[in-house]
């Protein structure tokens, strides 16, 4: 089970899934559930698209509220429709 919490960190770390890297950025980010173990966005698209749609939004909204504007070609950014 995984979760959205908030994190000062901006640096690679280990993904507790497959081993790979989960880059992180001060704000939101995917954990598992109760642990700091960090998840990488391929694993989190496996495991819970829905809620990595929703770590995606709440990103957004952080990094608006921090006066930086979305990076365009990042992050996959999901719709309703799955497109």
């Amino acid at each position: 089970m995984l979760e959205i919490r908030n994190q000062n960190l901006n640096t690679p770390a280990y993904c507790h899934r497959c081993g790979g890297t989960a880059q992180l950025k001060p704000g939101p980010a995917l954990f598992i559930a109760g642990t700091w173990g960090a998840i990488c966005q391929a694993c989190a698209e496996k495991e819970a698209p829905a809620l990595l749609f929703q770590m995606e939004m709440a990103r957004y909204e952080f990094e608006a509220r921090q006066g930086h504007p979305p990076h365009p070609g990042g992050q996959k950014w999901y719709s309703a429709t799955g497109r």
